[in-house]
Formats: structure tokens, C-alpha cells, sequence
């Protein structure tokens, strides 16, 4: 970012003559960084979301098997009345008691 400041400074107040090709260049770059960003944007989004469903589906799963979730959970926080979301930290541990739930229940068919 300094150097980029810099060259601007430089194509502002420099005496040298930037030729339309130079232009051209930056330009181009410009392009390709924000079409990056903005692939990159798409993929957190899509990931964020998917995430959301796995943790809500956890959740859900905890729930029909009765596992009391806020006693997982690492750190105590103050009840609300509304369920507050999990943490992404406990996602994999509610999991472990889920599946050895669902085993449990399957040794006993």
C-alpha cells in the first residue's frame, strides 16, 4: 500500500510523462485484483452459508435426541430468552455426542 501510494504521489506531482500503454497496465491489474475479490467474495459467501445449514442441522439433530447443547458449550453465557447461536467450536464436539447417541440407539435395535 506505501508503494502504491507512493506511485501515485509520483503520477501526480512527477515531472515524468505516463504513457496510455502504463495506463493500460494498471488498469488491467485493477481488473484482475477485483475480479479475484470478487470470486473470492462468492466462495465465502457460499461457504458462510453452507455452514449456517451444518449448524443448524446439528442443532436440530441435538435437539430430537435431547442433548442439552448449553451444557457443551465451553464457555457459560448468560441465558436469553431467545437460543443464542453455537459457537463454531462446538459444532464438532455436539457432533461427537450426536453420532455416539445414534450409535447407542442403533446397538440397541
Amino acid at each position: 500500500q506505501e508503494a502504491a501510494l507512493v506511485e501515485l504521489e509520483a503520477l501526480k506531482f512527477g515531472d515524468d510523462t505516463v504513457t496510455s500503454r502504463y495506463i493500460r497496465q494498471i488498469d488491467e491489474k485493477n481488473s484482475q485484483a477485483e475480479a479475484l475479490m470478487n470470486q473470492n467474495r462468492e466462495k465465502y459467501l457460499f461457504a458462510r452459508a453452507i455452514l449456517k445449514d451444518v449448524k443448524a442441522g446439528v442443532n436440530h439433530l441435538a435437539g430430537l435426541l435431547n442433548i442439552d447443547v448449553a451444557d457443551l458449550r465451553r464457555s457459560p453465557e448468560p441465558s436469553s430468552e431467545r437460543e443464542s447461536p453455537l459457537p463454531d467450536s462446538t459444532v464438532p464436539q455436539i457432533l461427537r455426542v450426536v453420532e455416539g447417541r445414534c450409535m447407542e440407539m442403533l446397538s440397541t435395535i
